[in-house]
């Protein structure tokens, strides 16, 4: 098949997101443009189907690099500017969305500005992109490593390839984006022909030009998502760093609960890339953990049930921030004077794991990640070769949750 060249025969190329939990299209929406001067909230139809149109400029009275350029000419200049934004937010065919609560927006310009960053679909696009990708056209992937460095590399193959040519399948590698040609013939525009899509939060790539073909595409999309990934690919989609800042907040008060006393899969993890050798320490050193004078040099490791029981000294509700607050040291020697790592902050020590919307979700080095349901099959399955050259902590804090015990971690 022959990739689509023209934007004309292809449709308009346009970047698409997904929203749940949007059971009136005003709440995926930014309070500030609902009512803005320089912005139009409408209600419209689209084909036939209720929608929300926001529309407007983003407006200032100069640019930013006028002061510079005052300031070195002497000259007073000035220069207004507007950068338009628009979207239109719809709803998939009842026959084929799970909820009726699932919205689509159609951005044009900055038009993403204007949604909500809670009610997105984390990494829709990155989804649709792996179930649709031909497995030797991947042309570009980001990809997080969970080291001490959360090191983020892009790479790039213009001609295409697959997994094997970008290095791509070892345990603790998270995908935030995908470039790809994709096969998706029920396309209004696809005409039997490949095209590219750009897949992370949001999916790029050309749709129907016509309201009718615009609808189509919405519910391809849609028909596509509930379709389970393909096996060449589904490692892409096993591991997913959580970005969105709204689920991020919710994932933080499970943990504060649990820390508060609720039921729920915690303990310590051993921070294995921040720890300078594999070599069991003999003393630790707490800071800001105790009250200040039971910080002091403590023999041998630290347990998940000291830690606990410290945490119990703060009132409910503030045990969170002391994730933030306190830090770990550890040291080769009982005496403290041989250190093998820096002061870690104990968030980093923190193994968490909870369900949220009938999805996993795992605290690991202080972030949090989503977790695919046939990911620990691909643990256990490495785990008779041995753990993988990176993200080596997050291997065995997987492992870990798999018997629910790591230096203490207790299911409560």
């Amino acid at each position: 098949m022959a990739v689509h060249d023209s934007d004309k025969a292809a449709g308009r190329r346009t970047t698409v997101y997904r929203l749940t939990g949007v059971d009136d299209f005003r709440k995926a929406v930014r309070a500030k443009y609902l009512d803005h001067e320089h912005f139009a909230v409408e209600d419209v139809m689209v084909g036939g189907r209720p929608a929300l149109l926001v529309s407007g400029a983003m407006t200032r009275d100069s640019a930013g690099w006028c002061a510079a350029v005052s300031a070195l000419t002497g000259r007073d200049v000035a220069i207004a500017g507007a950068t338009p934004a628009g979207l239109i937010l719809l709803r998939p065919s009842p026959a084929t969305a799970p909820d009726d609560a699932v919205a689509y927006a159609l951005t044009y310009g900055m038009g993403f500005q204007l949604l909500d960053p809670g009610r997105l679909d984390n990494l829709f696009g990155q989804r649709i992109a792996i179930r649709t990708a031909e497995p030797d056209q991947l042309r570009s992937l980001t990809v997080t490593t969970m080291d001490e460095r959360s090191r983020t590399s892009r790479a790039s193959i213009p001609q295409g390839d697959g997994l094997l040519g970008f290095g791509i399948g070892d345990i603790g590698e998270a995908v935030s984006r995908i470039v790809a040609v994709a096969n998706l013939p029920r396309l209004a525009r696809a005409d039997g022909k490949l095209t590219q899509v750009r897949g992370a939060d949001a999916l790029n790539l050309p749709i129907g030009l016509t309201a009718a073909d615009v609808l189509a595409d919405l519910d391809v999309l849609e028909s596509v998502l509930a379709g389970p990934p393909p096996e060449h690919l589904k490692i892409l989609e096993q591991l997913t760093a959580v970005k969105n800042p709204e689920l991020k907040k919710t994932l933080d008060a499970r943990l504060s609960a649990v820390l508060d006393g609720d039921n729920g899969t915690i303990g310590l993890a051993w921070p294995h890339e921040r720890v300078d050798e594999n070599s069991t320490p003999d003393a630790w050193l707490p800071r800001n953990l105790w009250p200040r004078r039971e910080n002091y040099l403590r023999r041998g490791q630290p347990e998940w049930g000291e830690i606990e029981k410290a945490l119990q000294n703060y009132p409910v509700g503030a045990r969170l921030d002391r994730l933030d607050r306190a830090s770990i040291q550890v040291f080769r020697d009982p005496e403290g004077e041989d250190a093998i790592s820096q002061a870690i902050p104990l968030r980093r020590w923190i193994a968490f794991q909870c369900e949220v919307d009938g999805r996993t979700y795992a605290s690991y080095d202080g972030n949090w990640y989503q977790i695919h349901h046939d990911y620990a099959e691909n643990i256990n399955s490495r785990a008779v070769t041995g753990p993988p050259s990176s993200g080596r902590g997050f291997w065995f804090m997987t492992r870990c949750f798999q018997s629910s015990m790591s230096w203490g971690m207790r299911r409560r």
